[in-house]
């Protein structure tokens, strides 16, 4: 019956009504938008950040590089990994990276 009145009543919306709900819309958008630059922003930096490692990575390769994974289930097992294996200019860090042989 509700919906039957309303469809019958010539009385619309006011305009106050109609700028709130414009206003709203418009909030919403704007914070959206900004929430999505700022997420572009910091995944560009964290890409960065990951290239800049990356680069690091100028001097020679560690010939016969390896590490080790050991677990205990039952019996201790110990499983030598090959990695490509690299320092920094200033050979403060080492970096490695797993290849398959």
């Amino acid at each position: 019956m509700k919906t039957k009145n309303k469809l019958k009543n010539k009385r619309g919306e006011t305009l106050i009504e109609v700028l709130a709900g414009l206003v709203i819309i418009v909030l919403v958008m704007m914070i959206l938008t900004s929430a999505i630059v700022l997420a572009a922003k910091f995944n560009k930096q964290a890409e960065d950040k990951d290239i800049s490692t990356m680069m690091d990575r100028t001097g020679e390769t560690i010939t016969g590089a390896g590490i080790t994974v050991s677990y205990t289930f039952t019996v201790p097992t110990s499983i030598p990994i090959p990695v490509n294996a690299y320092e920094s200019e200033d050979k403060e860090f080492c970096f490695y990276e797993y290849y398959e042989e």
